[in-house]
């Protein structure tokens, strides 16, 4: 696999990513604006050797020093494996070449009263 981006604009194919994970995306309007989204603002992705995308992350510029993760998915069947990590490494990465010095990553607290969202895997920097 190798890491595309940031200019991505595979809109449709960050949609079928984000529909593989319905507890987590299974708000229409939400998905398809994460969707939209990832073909307007700046967006890595993880493809397969025959092009087709497992994973994604997008970003969000607040300020030019401070970022966030706007949205990050993996597909439900490649989770697990290290991908979501080796995207924001990535990311990270390429905020520092941009001189951004804070970058937030936002995930709802295990006191939550969605048990669904508050067990996954999250990452935070």
């Amino acid at each position: 696999m190798h890491i595309i981006g940031p200019e991505l604009h595979r809109e449709l194919e960050c949609e079928a990513v984000l529909r593989t994970l319905p507890k987590w995306f299974g708000i229409e309007p939400a998905l398809l604006m994460y969707a939209r989204d990832s073909g307007i603002k700046p967006t890595f992705a993880l493809a397969e050797t025959d092009g087709a995308i497992v994973a994604f992350l997008t970003l969000h510029k607040h300020f030019p020093h401070a970022w966030e993760v706007h949205c990050m998915a993996v597909k439900s069947e490649a989770r697990s494996n290290g991908l979501g990590s080796r995207l924001l490494a990535h990311a990270e990465s390429w905020l520092v070449a941009q001189e951004v010095r804070f970058l937030q990553v936002k995930t709802v607290a295990s006191t939550s009263a969605s048990l669904d969202i508050s067990r996954t895997d999250h990452c935070s920097t």
